[in-house]
Order: C-alpha cells, then sequence, then structure tokens
C-alpha cells in the first residue's frame, strides 16, 4: 500500500495545510474565560429573549410570560401574565 500514490499526488494537488489547533492550555484558559461571562441585560422582543451581556445566546418563552427584571446570578426573571388580573 505505501508504493501507491496517494489522491493528491496522483492528481496534482498540494495536500491542505495541517494547522494546529489550540494546545491544552490554551484551550482551558479560553474555556474558564468563557465560563466567566456574566448574564444579564436581557431583552426582550415578542416571545424571544437575548443576553445582551454577551449576544451569543437567547430562547423563546411562552407568550404568557414577560421578562420583568434579572436576579442576582443575571438570569431573566419572567412574570406569569396569564394570571394577572384584568
Amino acid at each position: 500500500m505505501a508504493d501507491k500514490p496517494n489522491w493528491y499526488e496522483k492528481n496534482g494537488v498540494e495536500p491542505p495545510q495541517n494547522i494546529p489547533h489550540l494546545s491544552e492550555e490554551e484551550f482551558e484558559k479560553r474555556f474558564r474565560e468563557a465560563g466567566e461571562i456574566k448574564h444579564g441585560k436581557w431583552k426582550q422582543v415578542g416571545n424571544m429573549l437575548n443576553c445582551g451581556a454577551c449576544g451569543n445566546h437567547g430562547f423563546l418563552i411562552s407568550t404568557d410570560h414577560i421578562l420583568t427584571g434579572t436576579d442576582e446570578q443575571g438570569l431573566p426573571i419572567l412574570k406569569d401574565i396569564s394570571k394577572m388580573q384584568p
């Protein structure tokens, strides 16, 4: 099998560059830093909540709920408006 040309040689193409990924130490550092991001500054648009602190995530909520603020951990506080008196 070693005497057969590989696909790149057979087709006259340079093989792709091998670009090393992050070292394990660098990966751990970046993962730790990402975990330290404080969530908060939530914004409600329709039934979508978006995190304004990091801008990387959001989620859908029931149309029976509205955003009323955040707790001490920066998580959204929702109020069930279906139980409110008219």
